[in-house]
């Protein structure tokens, strides 16, 4: 069975979010770890450090009263626990839970700051998505839940793009839902896959592939999203030393903090 995690900051953003993946958990069959990581709060006299355990606990307090209050209408063949842990840094302390309790993706929500770089060089969801050992799936604040009925994997057509391939399969069966293969060019000539083409057949010649010509990669895929009524997007993030080269060649950095869809994030 698939075991979700949905970690959430209690603001209006993760509740949109949490109504999107409580549906989505019943159409998938899976089960929903919900989690809150409290922090340390600002302290600002010599008491406030004397007094830490008992703060510490206080703040436990009304993070777990919050958390079933959240949880209380989660159907309780969804629902498997719900938690509230201590933790500085907090997309370490997902991605730890997500390592140490076999989940299978993580599912967070993107607030709508998002589409500003600046702001998302600094967000949870971005440092979860490069260190996750899963999926991490970013649900835009607007989204409401439809049933999934087409996934769309952008790919520059690189080999090592395919590697989540299966994976994504087997989910979007799950869902009863199509799998495409897109990729945007910026000029009518066809792909080169002189280098690469066995690979690349064996590994998509059971999938519709769409080559979209179009001199910007995020109107190519805005469009395509739009007139294929592609209800998630999925990228393939591959390692970098540094956040600015991660999407790169015809994954524009751009569709990720445009998107309007729920994005499925691989990374290498």
């Amino acid at each position: 069975m698939i075991r979700i995690l949905y970690a959430t900051d209690f603001s209006p953003a993760a509740q949109s979010a949490l109504d999107y993946i409580i549906h989505l958990a019943g159409d998938l069959g899976a089960t929903l770890d919900v989690i809150h990581i409290y922090k340390i709060p600002p302290l600002h006299s010599e008491a406030d450090f004397t007094n830490m355990d008992t703060v510490l606990q206080e703040i436990k307090a009304a993070a777990e009263e919050k958390l079933n209050e959240l949880t209380s209408g989660i159907p309780s063949e969804i629902l498997n626990t719900s938690s509230a842990i201590f933790g500085m840094f907090i997309p370490q302390e997902i991605v730890c839970y997500a390592d140490k309790n076999n989940i299978d993706m993580i599912a967070l929500g993107a607030k709508g700051e998002h589409n500003v770089l600046e702001h998302m060089l600094g967000s949870v969801t971005t440092h979860t998505m490069l260190s996750s050992p899963v999926p991490v799936l970013s649900i835009p604040d607007k989204a409401t839940y439809r049933a999934i009925k087409r996934i769309a994997y952008a790919t520059d057509l690189n080999p090592k793009s395919f590697l989540p391939i299966a994976t994504l399969k087997k989910i979007a069966d799950r869902l009863g839902a199509e799998l495409r293969i897109v990729n945007v060019k910026k000029d009518i000539d066809l792909p080169d896959m002189s280098d690469k083409s066995s690979y690349i057949l064996e590994n998509i010649s059971n999938f519709p592939v769409d080559i979209i010509v179009n001199p910007s990669v995020e109107e190519g895929l805005n469009n395509y999203i739009q007139t294929k009524e592609v209800d998630w997007l999925s990228l393939f993030i591959p390692r970098r030393r540094l956040w600015e080269r991660i999407f790169h060649h015809s994954l524009s950095k751009q569709m990720f903090f445009h998107a309007h869809v729920p994005l499925l994030i691989y990374k290498e």
